[in-house]
């Protein structure tokens, strides 16, 4: 499980008990005869790309290949109850001469759910929580159906929702066309009903978590609703003062949101995380307020956390799988490091500085994969 520099690093320590950080296998450094060379191969084993670079075959190739992969996995579709017995995690299919490994998850259809098998564990778990709070909402139709219109959001609430950039990591197609009212309706659906709790892949067990839980969803909505409303509210004076902050402060704010607030983030997110946006926002907001008077001193504080949140995300990039990044502690010690650096006022959570970062990104490249 993981990448092969990973499991090099855990075999060394195994077996001579060296422990050789994780970045230590730099493949930069190699000259391009001693690398790897990829192939892409159709149906017919001819080959139609190949490159030394990994990541680039990935970019070029990975939107034909999930398009070609989900036309051949599509298991089951238009159910509105639980139709799909006991599903197993994975499931192995032949295809074009090849064995395929596909995590199979239920998907959001709209007004139906299927069933799919997905090609990495990511997005076979995004798409299981949707398309499961999607079944709930169909079969609680008539119970959600008045939370809808009593949610607290208004109508510049649901136009800044509607304008949030892609997501740096996800299937663009799992977060296109968000619509605010129904991802908070699947927010709430999958506070109450899903998270922390071992994920429903079987009828009864879909059956007990609805009543059991049922009687929570009213507060949940609310709650919910009155937070993400005071986000957006604080995003959109974000998103009106960028224009007139200093480029570099701009970009860097904007490249900060698009990991924090893309489409879709109330379903990326958890509960946990969404309640300390506010706090996330305000620091940004005061940002801007500060950056303004003081274009050099916000650069220098850029520059604190330039670094590390730079290697943190090629290696979420490079390495997405092994944990989405809205489960991920470190990614959020970077939002609480910014609150530190530019809203010291608002306080974080935790004790954050720029050694406590690096110290802990060392003891994580160091750890073994278990």
């Amino acid at each position: 499980r993981g990448s092969l520099h990973f499991q090099l690093a855990n075999a060394l320590l195994r077996t001579g008990g060296v422990q050789v950080p994780r970045d230590a296998f730099r493949e930069d450094v190699l000259p391009p005869h001693l690398r790897m060379n990829f192939l892409v191969l159709d149906d017919a084993d001819k080959v139609i790309a190949r490159s030394r670079s990994l990541p680039a075959l990935r970019e070029r190739h990975a939107g034909a290949s999930q398009q070609t992969y989900e036309k051949q996995s599509q298991l089951t579709t238009g159910a509105r109850t639980w139709v799909f017995g006991d599903l197993a995690e994975q499931q192995e299919s032949k295809a074009g001469g090849r064995h395929q490994m596909g995590y199979l998850a239920l998907a959001d259809e709209g007004e139906s759910v299927g069933l799919r098998a997905f090609a990495t564990p990511p997005e076979a778990r995004f798409s299981h929580a949707r398309g499961t709070a999607r079944l709930i909402r169909l079969v609680m139709a008539r119970d959600l159906k008045p939370l809808r219109k009593d949610l607290a959001v208004n109508v510049q609430g649901e136009m800044v929702y509607r304008t949030l950039p892609a997501h740096p990591l996800l299937n663009p197609d799992l977060v296109a066309g968000r619509d605010l009212r129904e991802d908070l309706l699947d927010r709430v659906v999958m506070t109450v009903f899903l998270d922390g709790q071992e994920p429903l892949r079987g009828s009864a067990a879909f059956d007990a978590r609805l009543t059991m839980k049922r009687g929570g969803i009213g507060l949940s909505a609310q709650e919910i609703s009155r937070s993400v409303q005071s986000s957006l509210e604080s995003l959109f004076r974000i998103q009106s003062a960028l224009p007139r902050a200093p480029a570099p402060t701009a970009v860097d704010i904007r490249a900060q949101l698009s990991w924090l607030t893309p489409a879709g983030f109330l379903l990326t997110t958890p509960l946990e995380r969404l309640r300390e946006f506010p706090r996330y926002l305000k620091a940004i907001e005061q940002r801007l307020e500060k950056a303004g008077n003081d274009p050099r001193r916000d650069a220098q504080l850029a520059a604190e956390i330039a670094p590390i949140e730079a290697r943190y995300r090629e290696r979420v990039r490079t390495e997405r799988g092994l944990l989405p990044p809205g489960d991920d502690e470190f990614r959020w010690l970077l939002e609480e490091f910014r609150v530190s650096l530019f809203a010291q006022a608002l306080k974080t959570r935790v004790p954050v500085s720029a050694r406590r970062l690096t110290d802990t990104w060392m003891q994580r490249e160091r750890a073994p994969i278990v």
